[in-house]
C-alpha cells in the first residue's frame, strides 16, 4: 500500500465485554458506508473477529487495560489494528504462529477449507478459524505482535 497519511474512520477503545463486538461491526458498517458492500462486510468481519479475539483472549495489563480499535484508510488500503493486553504467552504465540503460517502461504483457501475439515473431524473442538476467514474471504493480510504484554494485530488490505 502508498505510504500517504491515514484518514481516520474509526479510533475508539472499549472495555472487554461481548457486547463490543456487535458494537464495532456495526461502527464499521456505519464508517464505511460509502464503500462496495464487498469492502464493507469483508471490513466488519475483520474488525469484528480481531475485537472478539481480544476479548476471549485478552486480559487487561497497566499498559493496555482496555481494548484499542482502529481502522484507517491510507493511499490505496484499509488498515484495521486492534491492541490489547494479554499475559497469556501461550495462546499469543499460537496466534503469531497462525498469522505466520497465513502469511506464509499463496493459497489461503486451503488453510480456511483445512480448518474447517478440522472442525467438522472432531465436533469438540472449536474456534481458531477468525483468522483464515480473514485471510481468504476478506482478503486482507495479517501481522502481530507481542512485545511486553501487548498484542497488536493488523489487517490490511487494498481498497478496489
Amino acid at each position: 500500500m502508498s505510504e500517504t497519511v491515514a484518514r481516520s474512520l474509526i479510533e475508539t477503545e472499549i472495555q472487554p465485554a461481548w457486547h463490543w463486538v456487535r458494537a464495532i461491526r456495526q461502527q464499521v458498517a456505519e464508517a464505511l458506508s460509502d464503500y462496495s458492500p464487498e469492502l464493507r462486510t469483508a471490513a466488519m468481519i475483520t474488525a469484528s473477529e480481531l475485537v472478539e479475539n481480544a476479548v476471549k483472549y485478552g486480559d487487561g495489563v497497566i499498559a493496555a487495560p482496555t481494548i484499542r480499535i482502529s481502522v484507517s484508510i491510507c493511499g490505496d488500503g484499509m488498515c484495521i489494528r486492534v491492541i490489547n493486553g494479554s499475559t497469556n504467552r501461550a495462546a499469543v504465540e499460537g496466534l503469531l504462529t497462525r498469522v505466520q503460517e497465513i502469511r506464509g502461504t499463496p493459497d489461503k483457501e486451503a488453510l480456511y477449507l483445512g480448518r474447517l475439515q478440522q472442525l467438522v473431524a472432531c465436533p469438540g473442538e472449536s474456534g481458531k478459524l477468525g483468522l483464515y476467514r480473514m485471510a481468504f474471504e476478506g482478503r486482507f493480510e495479517l501481522t502481530g505482535t507481542y512485545e511486553d504484554g501487548i498484542v497488536t494485530m493488523t489487517a490490511t488490505r487494498r481498497t478496489p
